[in-house]
């Protein structure tokens, strides 16, 4: 994987692009662009990283994708956004091992069980740092779901018992975010006595070949910092 380029901006010039060439718009810090990258990790798939400066976005990027929001995949000529469905074209699109399950049912479970997970507490620190506690809590608060879907299916992963599956990388970037705040506020814990096995999925998930080469887990600590202070800053460490 060829090391991460600084953050495009308001002003910038959109890089060329080799035909061909699987492009990915990005964020080299944010969970949902996680998402599609561990998915592209999983399945070895070449691709070339576009990051955006999601303060100052550029021009010629809100051309492409008004919303501006990251991830979205292009494609000669496709553009394909939101970070779920990314992954599940990216499965089907592309060979390697397959992310989703093969069966239609269990297929579907696994879609339904993402809905169920509900993750977005985890953001309120971001726009009250006063709040980490119950940004924290609430959290684990919703994490049950996660225990008792991991007892129900009897495997180290959510995606069997060899590689993380499709919920297992749709969820992580969320509870690596939570590992990330136990580093900014030590009082915080994680609650691995009530979750016995989330603690033994966050173990196997850290030594996973995806999760090792998603990002760089200092720069995301000092990146979450900045970013609960209101001065996120996307070229940390380049």
């Amino acid at each position: 994987m060829a090391p991460p380029q600084t953050a495009f901006a308001a002003g910038s010039v959109e890089p060329p692009r080799d035909p061909g060439t699987l492009r990915i718009y990005s964020m080299r810090f944010c969970p949902f662009s996680h998402r599609s990258l561990l998915v592209l990790l999983a399945k070895e798939i070449p691709h070339e990283i576009v990051n955006i400066n999601l303060q100052s976005k550029p021009e010629w990027y809100l051309k492409k994708f008004p919303s501006g929001k990251v991830p979205l995949l292009e494609n000669d000529g496709i553009l394909v956004p939101e970070s779920n469905v990314v992954a599940e074209y990216l499965d089907e699109a592309y060979p390697g091992r397959k992310i989703l399950p093969q069966d239609p049912y269990l297929k579907a479970l696994d879609k339904v069980f993402l809905e169920t997970f509900q993750y977005t507490s985890i953001f309120k620190v971001y726009y009250n740092k006063d709040q980490y506690n119950e940004s924290f809590e609430g959290f684990w608060a919703k994490a049950g779901v996660v225990e008792a879907e991991l007892q129900k299916r009897g495997t180290p992963f959510l995606g069997g018992k060899e590689a993380p599956g499709y919920v297992d990388l749709m969820i992580w970037p969320f509870f690596q975010l939570a590992i990330v705040l136990t580093i900014i506020y030590p009082d915080m814990k994680i609650p691995r006595a009530k979750f016995p096995l989330i603690s033994a999925w966050l173990n196997s998930m850290q030594g996973t070949r995806e999760v090792k080469n998603l990002v760089n887990q200092d720069h995301l600590v000092e990146y979450v910092r900045q970013k609960i202070d209101g001065k996120p800053n996307y070229d940390i460490g380049l």
